[in-house]
């Protein structure tokens, strides 16, 4: 997901907003069925292209090696665009964008990162940028991802950004092959800590009810099989660092109107061992430019993984978590 017109403001999607006011959200009240069929396809499908790129982005990825990596995302073919800067012998580090959004999103981090000594790696999520495809979802996202894997080996890092930082955890919760020792660490910047959020901030921007809420829920379980609810990032990231360790860097603005500081506060609490930085003033999209937050996310790329105090941590929480659920459970 991101914020505007321009992807560092940090307001409301406008394009959401404008559907609003045109009053579809009016139908919810006579046509449930029909408001949310549009919901869903709103939830499903990213408007292509939808932020200009900025000339200063376009020059960085116009740096790149530009490649189309051919893979299947759901037994369909799709065409991935990546862009790749630097040498293959340095450790490699992903960069994965938010919601209708592209690599451009992501280019400030970029010199900063080949400076610290990474080879970089960005991806046009699938129905997004260059890559192929109309409709997407977070499982897509992570089909993605372990394209890029295979295509260019292991991972050092990953760093995404709201729609796409959510994507990660997803992957490495339902995906056996996919370890933390392939994913090592991840940073993730305005992430959502619930799915069915996400939803919600479309059925608000249409203007709908409960009924149209409820028919999303019902599309959603029907097309994946799993009620949205299943699609916790918060308890994806505790069940994660339960089974094993996990170093992680959570950054998320006070400000942001979007994907609410909340949403951030809640990964980080399910997540021991993961470090939480909060900004003020950003936003949703302006978090990825600023100096303060580039600094800190380099400098945790490069920072040797304390797997120790991660897993004695890591013990803790979950310890404490079982005693006060028996307590409660006795109560």
């Amino acid at each position: 997901m991101s914020s505007s017109s321009s992807p560092g403001h940090a307001s409301s999607n406008p394009w959401l907003e404008a559907i609003a006011r045109r009053g579809v959200g009016g139908l919810g009240r006579w046509w449930p069925e029909v408001s949310g069929w549009l919901g869903f396809q709103l939830f499903s499908t990213p408007i292509r292209g939808y932020y200009k790129i900025p000339a200063a982005d376009q020059a960085v990825l116009a740096r790149a090696q530009s490649v189309k990596l051919h893979t299947w995302i759901d037994q369909r073919r799709c065409a991935l665009q990546v862009y790749v800067w630097g040498d293959r012998d340095r450790p490699t580090v992903l960069l994965l964008h938010g919601w209708m959004s592209s690599s451009a999103q992501m280019t400030a981090l970029v010199e900063p990162l080949l400076a610290a000594g990474f080879r970089v790696i960005a991806l046009d999520g699938p129905a997004h940028g260059g890559s192929s495809l109309v409709q997407t979802n977070l499982r897509h996202f992570g089909q993605a991802i372990k394209a890029v894997m295979r295509q260019f080996g292991p991972l050092h890092s990953f760093i995404g950004h709201s729609f796409g930082a959510a994507s990660s955890l997803v992957l490495l919760y339902e995906d056996v092959a996919v370890t933390p020792q392939i994913l090592p660490r991840l940073t993730l910047i305005a992430s959502p800590a619930e799915t069915q959020f996400m939803m919600q901030v479309i059925v608000r921007a249409i203007g709908g009810c409960d009924r149209v809420e409820a028919n999303m829920r019902q599309r959603f379980l029907d097309r994946y099989g799993e009620p949205i609810e299943s699609f916790s990032l918060s308890k994806m990231a505790s069940t994660l660092v339960a089974e094993q360790w996990l170093p992680g860097l959570v950054v998320h603005d006070q400000d942001d109107a979007l994907i609410p500081f909340e949403q951030g506060e809640a990964i980080a609490r399910a997540w021991p061992g993961a470090e939480f930085m909060a900004t003020a003033g950003l936003g949703h999209g302006d978090i990825l430019r600023d100096a303060t937050v580039i600094h800190r996310v380099v400098q945790f790329q490069k920072e040797p993984v304390q797997r120790e105090q991660i897993q004695s941590q890591q013990r803790q929480f979950h310890h404490d978590h079982r005693r006060s659920s028996h307590e409660n459970l006795h109560r």
